[in-house]
């Protein structure tokens, strides 16, 4: 694992190759818990930029009814405050690049209609994960406070009662993980995106690579790096994973990346837009779907 994530800094930032492969059948929880997670890699330079102090910190940002210039928080905020929002080859690009950075977001957001709804296994998983991502110093727990924040950051004002969960043990000030394994990497492809006021309506396909498909050889990959392969010409990984990233992004804006790639289930998510964060969305419900092989989540 340890090796996967050095491999994965040298590139743009996959993730510690941390969640690829056929997604869990159980929403976005890996299995059964089995090592410790190593402190992850934090994206050098975020799609999303931090807007300025007005707006304050993780305060909404209600779209824009004219599209005006000078929109804060980068491309992809500017590009969803526009009028004609569409699913077009642009917002697929943006969207590829902020969760190519952003990788844990979407991967671990746990399943939910409402906050009512979100499961204490889950939510803690999401949080922790997201907690250890922003830090380059992961002392091997998340304290209760920068758990809190955490949770606000992605989730906003929700409640929740600290404790143990299936993942990790609370001891009144700090979290400590069990121990897990993380498995391979996602893209996720925007199909479909629409608003209604300040909500947002965003569906994704997953695309997914095994743990070890940036580092092996051409028979020992899934279809999916085939693919890749294929479409490079080479039968042996580069040394530089970002020829492979590239690679993988050019083909999911194509309109056949459908037909190209086996599609790993489907995510649904409301959002709201914040500023004043690296973070940009604020998220308000996730559904996902599974192809039948993984079975019902």
């Amino acid at each position: 694992m340890k090796k996967i994530a050095a491999v994965i800094s040298a590139a743009v930032c996959l993730a510690v190759l941390a969640a690829c492969g056929a997604p869990p059948p159980e929403n976005t929880v890996p299995p059964s818990p089995t090592a410790t997670p190593s402190a992850p890699v934090v994206s050098e330079s975020p799609t999303g930029a931090p807007g300025s102090a007005t707006p304050g910190p993780g305060e909404s940002v209600p779209p824009s009814p004219s599209g005006s210039p000078g929109t804060e928080g980068g491309p992809l905020m500017q590009a969803l405050m526009k009028d004609d929002l569409a699913a077009d080859r642009e917002l697929v690009g943006l969207f590829l690049d902020y969760y190519t950075e952003h990788h844990f977001e979407l991967r671990f957001l746990p399943q939910f209609r409402d906050a009512a709804s979100l499961s204490r296994d889950d939510l803690s998983f999401y949080v922790f994960n997201m907690a250890i991502e922003n830090t380059t110093d992961y002392r091997g727990y998340v304290t209760k406070e920068e758990f809190e924040t955490t949770l606000r950051r992605y989730l906003g004002d929700i409640e929740y009662e600290h404790g143990d969960s299936e993942y990790m043990t609370f001891d009144g000030e700090k979290y400590v993980p069990v121990g897990w394994d993380y498995m391979g990497a996602e893209f996720f492809r925007l199909t479909r995106i629409s608003r209604a006021g300040d909500t947002f309506t965003a569906s994704f396909d997953i695309v997914s690579f095994y743990e070890l498909d940036f580092m092996d050889s051409y028979e020992d990959v899934s279809p999916n790096m085939r693919a890749v392969m294929d479409e490079l010409g080479i039968m042996e990984m580069p040394e530089n994973p970002r020829t492979a990233i590239k690679a993988i992004k050019a083909m999911l804006l194509r309109d056949d990346y459908d037909e190209v790639f086996t599609n790993g289930g489907r995510i649904t998510v409301t959002f709201r837009l914040v500023r004043g964060q690296d973070n940009l969305f604020i998220y308000t419900s996730c559904e996902r779907e599974y192809p039948p092989e993984y079975g019902e989540p």
